[in-house]
């Protein structure tokens, strides 16, 4: 059953009547330059009908856009015509958190990669997916608003009903097959080149103003045999909890659609309003000092100066700071028996009432080995003259610290007595850190020292209390460069690492219609000392380890004797 307009439409362009103004204006909006200008024009079952340019001459008619696309176009066109509609949107503005801030710089890019098992000629269809993603933006309307800077180091998202932010969404095709990719163990490296932009860093558009805060790419192998879906939202919007809910809700929308079942997005059920959480952390009963002074460190004037700058200008010039050619990604992948191996060694080594999750483990096991292998780095890499200036400019001792230092978000929504906190989509989330001493991580990686170091991140984790809260959501706002300092002073340390964990998301629940992903993973991020744990397909199971650093640490960490026990090189 065709609705009034898609009837109206279908008629417009099979039996054009130039005279009647509702065909003007329906025609008007579908092919307006906003419109061109999101879509790179119009395409059906991936051919390109009508190139932008046409779209963009007012003085095309109806009866060439209908000749041009024919009867059988026609008639497909309707399927992407709510993808097409003015999104039910209402002006609106979203003050950011300072949660908000110390990630701004970031995107959250993740690539599906889905292979068509059923042979499908649908299969991922652009079409559908658009459908789908406009009628689940009306319910995430910060993904189409404009970040502005309203004070030094504040932002805001305003959302015009009349000028959206809509997202960024563009096909790639590649002449490898599904298979040839999963033999190269879903390695996005081998993706065409432009396919995975932007990359970790949040600087697109940076000297126009103009960036998005969602950019999605499909490439579509050869034969049709499968995709790679690559879905980038700005940090800033939300963190992983929101990220992962906004992709599941969007992939049940399409599969609603393909099904032509009714579309419920989730009405009502997610919150943008940063007063919710903030409602939810109570007062710091004491100072935040000693807190502050182990995460944070005293600012200068690259740090100030980040502040006065637009947020993508901010994200350019992080990325400078940084990213450089010396840095390359690596995988890692670890089964569920030797994941249970580990615990039952550290379990027969500690106490039995001591709990240690899949996450102690797999982060105290990459804290030894990464930890091992950067000691050895500087014995082989000897700083030159370029080395001491950039140590001078961003006060960083050459000297080894006495402490190795890991840094990781914890989602607060459980830890506080909040039911709205289960809806809010934004970055309820606190620094969290493990110091462990340098002199034992040269140790030999036995029993006890993984159970040790696993014990020392359950105590980090288990540190988070209400009070821990309060005094980091309080004491991140006392200055506005207190965010980006441990990025610009911090990052330079070897002995330091930034972790995350994905390993709690849906990930492989997320299920456009035509079966769960083959792999999930992050692009390969130009974010040095960074790492982050994703789940596996439930067929495998496991985890896998995904980190980001100079090639020759990643290679002595390949080598470790302990780790290369207990995890195996995918790519």
């Amino acid at each position: 059953m065709l609705s009034q307009v898609q009837t109206l439409l279908v008629t417009a362009l099979l039996h054009p009547d130039e005279n009647n103004p509702k065909t003007k204006k329906l025609l008007h909006r579908l092919f307006s330059p906003q419109f061109c200008l999101q879509t790179g024009g119009l395409r059906l079952d991936n051919t390109l009908v009508l190139a932008p340019d046409d779209l963009l001459n007012l003085n095309i008619t109806v009866l060439q856009i209908g000749m041009s696309m024919g009867p059988e176009m026609v008639v497909k066109f309707i399927a992407k015509l709510d993808a097409l509609r003015d999104l039910n949107v209402k002006s609106q503005v979203i003050e950011l958190a300072d949660e908000d801030l110390m990630p701004m710089f970031a995107y959250i890019p993740v690539v599906y990669s889905f292979k068509n098992t059923i042979n499908a000629s649908d299969f991922m269809s652009v079409n559908l997916l658009q459908q789908a993603l406009y009628a689940v933006l009306e319910e995430y309307p910060i993904l189409v608003g404009h970040l502005q800077q309203i004070a030094t180091g504040k932002c805001r998202v305003v959302i015009d009903s009349s000028n959206l932010n809509l997202p960024r969404f563009q096909e790639f095709s590649s002449s490898m097959h599904f298979g040839e990719f999963k033999e190269a163990n879903f390695n996005p490296n081998v993706l065409p080149k432009g396919a995975l932009l932007p990359d970790a860093f949040y600087t697109d558009g940076w000297l126009k103003g103009a960036s998005k805060p969602a950019v999605f790419s499909i490439t579509r192998f050869r034969d049709n045999s499968g995709v790679s879906l690559f879905a980038a939202v700005a940090h800033y919007v939300t963190d992983a909890n929101g990220y992962d809910k906004f992709m599941r809700q969007w992939a049940q929308a399409c599969h609603n659609f393909r099904g032509n079942a009714p579309v419920d997005v989730g009405a009502a059920q997610v919150t943008f309003d940063r007063k919710v959480m903030r409602n939810a952390i109570p007062l710091p009963q004491q100072p935040p000092i000693s807190t502050l002074q182990k995460l944070y460190v005293p600012g200068g004037l690259i740090s100030k100066f980040t502040t006065w700058v637009s947020p993508g200008f901010r994200g350019q010039l992080i990325k400078s700071i940084l990213a450089s050619d010396s840095i390359s990604a690596a995988c890692f992948y670890i089964s569920n028996d030797k994941m249970e191996q580990l615990r039952q060694t550290v379990r027969s080594i500690l106490k039995d009432n001591i709990r240690i999750s899949a996450h102690d483990l797999l982060l105290g096991s990459l804290i030894i080995a990464y930890a091992q292998s950067i000691i050895k780095h500087k014995e082989y890499a000897k700083p030159g003259w370029l080395e001491w200036l950039s140590s001078y400019i961003f006060h960083v001792p050459w000297k080894s610290p006495s402490h190795f230092t890991t840094l990781g978000p914890a989602d607060i929504r459980h830890r506080l007595e909040s039911a709205a906190l289960s809806k809010y989509i934004g970055n309820a989330i606190v620094a969290t850190m493990v110091l462990t001493p340098i002199e034992l991580l040269k140790m030999p990686a036995t029993p006890e020292l993984v159970a040790t170091i696993a014990h020392s991140v359950r105590q980090s984790t288990d540190a988070v209390t209400k009070e821990y809260i309060a005094q980091m959501s309080y004491g991140s706002g006392l200055e506005s460069d207190m965010p980006v300092r441990p990025l610009i002073y911090k990052s330079q340390v070897l002995e330091r690492l930034m972790c995350t964990n994905f390993t709690r998301f849906g990930f492989y629940q997320t299920d456009f219609g035509w079966g769960s992903a083959e792999f999930v993973g992050p692009i390969n991020y130009r974010l040095p000392k960074y790492a982050v744990f994703f789940p596996t397909r439930s067929d495998l199971g496991g985890y896998h380890v995904h980190i980001v650093d100079e090639t020759l640490t990643l290679d002595l960490l390949k080598n470790n004797e302990f780790w290369s026990r207990n995890f195996t090189v995918v790519y």
